[in-house]
């Protein structure tokens, strides 16, 4: 489906549809667009009214009902609080819940998305908050850079990350072609013969052996 068209001042603008998920993202991009053609507060709520479907409009109706409906602000709390369940009291209780379930990237994405709607928080935090919700392993590591820029700890998290993933599959690979702690290899992995790595006996350097019939005769003799 496209995006509607949203006329101001002659320029149009396309707006990304809302149906009640992910309101951070939304809230992100339309007030991105907002910014760059300059639409006033005083438009935006009817502006947005193009790209509002299903839960969202149903809120919107609701809304227009009330006295006093006519701040972007409100609007935008509204919305947050209808499908976020609110972001109520501090305000970085959502960045503190925010936690690593599997790779660094799926984190980061979530945590930013948090970020780029909370205004007049001090990096430190972001910082802070961005460190909680890491991996202990990762975490501890992260600490002993002092790395104090978000950014910086977001960068370096994903590099500790990337190397020990490497370094856990040159392990499973030594692992699955036999190789131990101590640096030998498993004899059941290992192309060698097993006379060559001593699981078996080898035969010993004797003369060579005289025929049954031959020995008898030499000893009648």
């Amino acid at each position: 489906m496209d995006h509607p068209l949203f006329m101001h001042r002659g320029k149009k603008l396309e707006l990304p549809l809302f149906h009640g998920d992910d309101v951070f993202g939304w809230l992100f991009r339309v007030e991105r667009y907002f910014k760059i053609n300059g639409i006033p507060e005083i438009d935006r709520v009817i502006a947005t009214l193009i790209c509002l479907e299903g839960r969202a409009i149903s809120l919107f109706q609701w809304m227009e009902t009330q006295p006093h409906f006519t701040s972007w602000q409100k609007f935008r709390l509204a919305l947050l609080q209808r499908f976020e369940g609110g972001l109520t009291g501090d305000p970085t209780e959502k960045l503190m819940a925010v936690k690593q379930e599997s790779f660094i990237t799926e984190c980061r994405d979530r945590f930013e998305v948090l970020v780029v709607t909370l205004q007049g928080i001090p990096d430190s935090i972001f910082h802070g908050a961005f460190l909680n919700g890491l991996c202990d392993d990762i975490r501890t590591e992260v600490k002993l850079h002092f790395a104090v820029d978000l950014q910086a700890v977001m960068f370096l998290a994903q590099k500790i990350e990337e190397r020990n993933d490497t370094v856990e599959r040159c392990h499973k690979m030594k692992w699955s072609r036999g190789w131990r702690p101590d640096g030998s290899i498993s004899p059941n992995n290992s192309t060698l013969g097993p006379n060559l790595l001593g699981t078996g006996k080898n035969p010993s350097p004797t003369s060579p052996i005289i025929p049954s019939s031959h020995h008898d005769q030499h000893s009648s003799s």
